[in-house]
């Protein structure tokens, strides 16, 4: 199982693509809700380092049409100083290779 999870993500580059995603989001809605914390008003994008945390296979309710998501993680960290501040970020595909969810939240 685990061989199959690393043939799929390397054959869609699920690394890259998420990142890109994430960095897009950021970029486009995800700074303002960042630098509303008044020690990272500063804060740019390049500024945030993203680090590679996990990918699961989630099986899913077969209601809902899906057998299971293939889930990308990374954590997002933001130093500012002595300030530092983390986020989360996944990127999740369906098993025909299809986009399903991504979610980024921050501490």
């Amino acid at each position: 199982m685990i061989d199959k999870l690393n043939e799929i993500s390397k054959k869609l580059d699920l690394w890259n693509i998420a990142k890109t995603n994430a960095m897009q989001w950021i970029e486009n809605e995800g700074l303002d809700e960042i630098r509303q914390d008044p020690k990272f008003s500063k804060v740019v994008l390049i500024d945030i380092e993203f680090i590679k945390k996990k990918q699961s296979l989630i099986f899913w309710n077969c209601e809902l049409g899906k057998t299971y998501i293939l889930r990308t993680e990374y954590v997002l960290k933001i130093t500012n100083g002595s300030e530092d501040t983390e986020g989360y970020y996944s990127y999740d595909i369906d098993e025909n290779g299809d986009f399903f969810e991504e979610w980024l939240r921050f501490k």
